[in-house]
């Protein structure tokens, strides 16, 4: 049975599109149809689309081209275009094993299933990349959107994924859809083979998936944690401007407090709407409880010295640099935590992580934290904005 349709977005024409078409062709069981969503502004890549067609006749390939579209909406597009019962999702930087759709199809047809997830292992090819697989997937295999294979009426019924998403759109639509996912699986049908290469594009990438992950209902508390961490960091270094540059403190004072005081309410905002638009109202007293003892926490260290100790050096209950201390040892536990708890338990090898990389790979980790406060931060302060311009064009631009 080969009445399945795959869809390929496609964005960046330096991705190794060719060859993602290539292993499409070399499956057990040929889809009939490759639907190619194009969302760049140029014509390479339907120049890769035409050079793979004059090589490939038994495939039904069509290319389409949409301006500016994330992932999930060029999917969408592509499953409506779909003639086939059976949508499979691929990205440009995954390839398929060639028992991909055989193995899916098999399971979906002798279990009488609406879908089967896919399953991707994450590969690295530099030194750097290792350690940012080691910092982030470790030697496991994960669920993902590409890979999965649909009923079309399932997915469509389903309403599909969030336009407006560039990232965890993946995590968005399981949660839809009441998937949950294992922390491993037996056996993969993707590789990816794309993970960032440079400090840079390690950055960019975790702001980028930060910052759209806080439009969604997942991670909450993480979110909401980060978001807590971000404000104790900056109000610490804000006050310790006050002995380094006094002359100036009131106008950074002023600077900080509308900043502050305007975030703030965006932050509510933001986890109300995400309370309604998702739908999400479970562990909302735990989440609040556990933000709350997180507030205590950061409250108490700031101003140990003061209510306790009296600021009496003397005193014995006075804590010298107390938030220096309290800093440098979330940042300690962070790297040790980062670095060697996670990725033994994500099975990346000891001979790797020994003696030093741990450090190395503890530092990766720490970044995407500390990249994480900031995008969270921007992406609480857009979301009501989006979805008051979602709602807007649905309205009036029907």
């Amino acid at each position: 049975m080969n009445n399945i349709s795959v869809i390929l977005p496609v964005h960046n024409y330096k991705d190794p599109i060719l060859e993602v078409l290539k292993k499409i062709n070399d499956q057990i069981l040929k889809p009939n149809e490759i639907i190619i969503v194009d969302s760049s502004d140029n014509i390479k890549i339907q120049e890769i689309v035409r050079s793979f067609n004059s090589n490939n006749s038994n495939i039904h390939t069509l290319y389409h081209w949409v301006p500016k579209a994330y992932p999930g909406h060029s999917r969408n597009i592509g499953v409506k275009l779909a003639k086939n019962e059976y949508v499979a999702f691929i990205d440009s930087k995954t390839l398929p094993k060639e028992n991909w759709l055989s193995e899916c199809m098999r399971i979906l047809i002798d279990n009488n299933l609406d879908y089967k997830i896919g399953v991707t292992e994450f590969k690295s090819i530099s030194i750097f990349q290792k350690l940012v697989n080691s910092a982030t997937f470790g030697n496991l295999n994960y669920a993902t959107i590409p890979g999965s294979v649909f009923k079309k009426d399932f997915f469509l019924k389903s309403g599909g994924f969030l336009n407006y998403l560039r990232s965890a759109e993946d995590q968005h639509y399981f949660s839809k859809i009441g998937f949950i996912q294992k922390k491993d699986y037996d056996r993969s049908y993707l590789t990816y083979n794309d993970l960032p290469s440079n400090f840079i594009s390690f950055i960019s990438k975790y702001f980028l998936y930060s910052y759209h992950t806080s439009f969604i209902n997942i991670q909450g508390i993480t979110k909401n944690l980060y978001f807590l961490i971000f404000t104790f960091l900056t109000i610490s270094i804000f006050l310790s401007l006050k002995n380094i540059f006094p002359i100036y403190f009131l106008e950074y004072y002023y600077l900080y407090s509308i900043f502050f005081f305007l975030t703030i309410p965006f932050i509510i905002i933001n986890f109300v709407l995400i309370l309604i638009f998702e739908k999400m109202k479970k562990e909302i007293i735990s989440q609040i409880l556990k933000i709350l003892i997180l507030i205590i926490v950061f409250y108490s260290v700031y101003k140990w010295n003061m209510h306790v100790a009296n600021w009496l050096e003397t005193s014995k209950l006075y804590i010298p640099h107390i938030t220096k201390s309290f800093v440098l040892s979330v940042v300690f536990i962070s790297i040790f935590y980062r670095g060697l708890i996670l990725p033994l338990k994500r099975k990346v090898e000891k001979d790797f992580i020994f003696p030093f990389n741990w450090i190395r790979i503890g530092i990766l980790g720490l970044t995407i934290d500390v990249v994480k406060s900031p995008a969270y931060v921007l992406g609480a302060v857009n979301y009501p904005f989006i979805q008051l311009y979602d709602y807007i064009k649905k309205t009036f631009y029907k």
